[in-house]
This record gives C-alpha cells, structure tokens and sequence, in this order.
C-alpha cells in the first residue's frame, strides 16, 4: 500500500498534494498515482502530515483543514490508500466473522473493519474510526447484543454480505469504505466479483 494526500469537494477527489508540498488540481481515476503526487509509504506517516497541517493554499486560498464545524460543500482533506498489489487474504469468511463477533466485548461501542491485508478484527468505536482500514462497517452499539458470547449473531448474514460489499469497493477502488447497509447481491455474485477484482490488482 501507498497512500496520498487528497482533497475532497462533495464526495470527489478535487485536488492532490505533490511533491513540491503544493495542492494541485486533480483530474483522472482516483485509484491512479501520477508521477508529481506526494507518496507516502505509512499510513501513519501520511495522517501525521494532515494532523501537523493547519491551513493549505487551493488555486490561490488559504483554506483550514478539517474544521471542526463544516458543511458538505467545505474540502476535506484526507489521507487515500492505493493498493500496489493484492492483499494477503483474498476475502473474509463466515467463521471470521462469527468468531470475531463471540470474542467481542457487547459493554463497549464496537466496529468491524478488515485491513489492509483482508483480515477482519472487531474494534472500540474510536479506534475503528481513526484507524487505517480498507472497510469499516456501521456501530455495535454497547449492550444491544451484537457481540460476545450471548449475543445470537441473528444479524451475521446482512453483516457478512455488507463486509463483502465493501471489500469488493475497496479492491476496485482502493480507498477506504463504509457500510451501514446490506448488499443487494448474493454471497455467491459478491465473491465472484472479488475474485475478479483480486485478478485484476
């Protein structure tokens, strides 16, 4: 994985941070690296210059990062993964997801999210937010019965097929995802298209 600094307007890629530490406009796929973008090979290192970062300059205005109080039209600055091959595990199962649900602990806010190598892991709502994952899917609100060991997993089909649905997302365009709905497809069509997807990278 490589990962970009990029600015959104709306829900799209307006403009890139380069090499030369300018915000420059940004045309073509998303998922693409141009030769003059800023690269940078940890997620960490990349969110670290967001953080550092007050202000930036687009085509000519001083514009705040991330204010705390912003509407949709204002530009997000963030940090974009792009995968530069296939991960190590090809997709999640059943079983993960089941035993990953048991092991939970229902007294917290909880998130399922898989990483970047394709592997399912249960985390504190914070954590899951702010963290570097391929999919994260909605919150497990604590003490509704979602995890741990009393908790009868009724909601693991619609929760498998949106952890999926998004891994499917984030394979063809590498950037983080969301889900807080189930998918429309089988499990069947979902894991099809990953594999081409997979044979794709």
């Amino acid at each position: 994985m490589i990962f970009t600094i990029d600015v959104s307007e709306t829900i799209y890629t307006s403009h890139r941070l380069k090499k030369d530490g300018t915000f420059k406009e940004f045309k073509g796929d998303e998922q693409d690296v141009h030769e003059d973008d800023m690269i940078f090979e940890s997620y960490y290192d990349a969110k670290s210059w967001v953080d550092k970062t007050k202000h930036i300059d687009l085509d000519g205005k001083q514009t705040e990062v991330n204010p705390v109080v912003s509407n949709l039209m204002d530009p997000v600055v963030s940090v974009r993964p792009h995968r530069t091959g296939k991960p190590i595990k090809n997709f999640i199962t059943e079983e993960d997801l089941e035993k990953v649900l048991i092991e939970g602990d229902d007294n917290y806010n909880n998130s399922l999210v898989i990483d970047f190598n394709g592997n399912l892991h249960l985390k504190r709502f914070n954590d899951a937010k702010h963290g570097p994952y391929a999919v994260r899917f909605e919150t497990f609100v604590a003490g509704n019965g979602y995890v741990g060991s009393a908790s009868s997993l009724s909601h693991t089909e619609n929760t498998y097929l949106s952890l999926l649905d998004g891994w499917l997302s984030h394979l063809k365009g590498h950037d983080k995802v969301y889900r807080d709905y189930p998918s429309s497809k089988s499990k069947e069509q979902l894991l099809q298209e990953i594999q081409i997807a997979l044979n794709d990278l």
